[in-house]
């Protein structure tokens, strides 16, 4: 089942790159951090750009931890970033952010810094994981993954966070939601 699901996901990835890319969604702004491509859809890989962003596009942000090793990214990468209306809802509306909370990338200096860890210890902050773990333990006091919210500019949550879900339609209703509650 586990290859069959592979070999559908291969045969799918060409068609995003087929698909409108939401190139326009993001803003050509200066960053330490990289623009990271996820199965052909342009996303931040850090939130300080991505308010930056929202707030010149006058757009929420949709931001998803994740990880590389986390065992369901097939299923909501599928529908959130190939499934063509969740897709669409994506790049018109969303400035899209993917944090991974285990990259390994070496967090520039000027971020690195020492924290209280969630379970009361101290850590010194080195990788962009890290980072992005603190981050999301420190915002919304959870350190599950998948783990999905919309914002707005200032980090007002929007919506309350979901994390996997297993029917499509429940992602597409969220992001339906998200754009109607920002609007409002």
């Amino acid at each position: 089942m586990k290859f069959q699901r592979f070999n559908l996901l291969l045969l799918l990835i060409p068609l995003a790159f087929a698909c409108n890319r939401n190139e326009d969604s993001l803003c050509n702004l200066e960053s330490d951090f990289k623009i990271l491509d996820y199965a052909g859809f342009e996303c931040y890989t850090n939130i300080a750009d991505a308010k930056d962003c929202a707030r010149i596009q006058n757009k929420p942000i949709f931001l998803l931890f994740t990880g590389y090793a986390c065992v369901g990214d097939t299923h909501y990468e599928e529908v959130l970033f190939l499934e063509k209306e969740c897709r669409r809802l994506l790049s018109e509306n969303f400035i899209p952010v993917v944090l991974h909370v285990d990259d390994k990338i070496t967090l520039p200096k000027k971020y690195k810094k020492e924290v209280e860890w969630y379970d009361g210890s101290r850590r010194y902050l080195k990788t962009t994981g890290m980072f992005n773990q603190y981050y999301q333990f420190s915002k919304f006091q959870s350190n599950t993954q998948p783990f999905m919210v919309v914002l707005d500019a200032d980090e007002n949550i929007l919506l309350d966070p979901i994390g996997y879900q297993s029917l499509h339609e429940d992602y597409y209703l969220y992001l339906l939601k998200g754009v109607d509650t920002f609007k409002k």
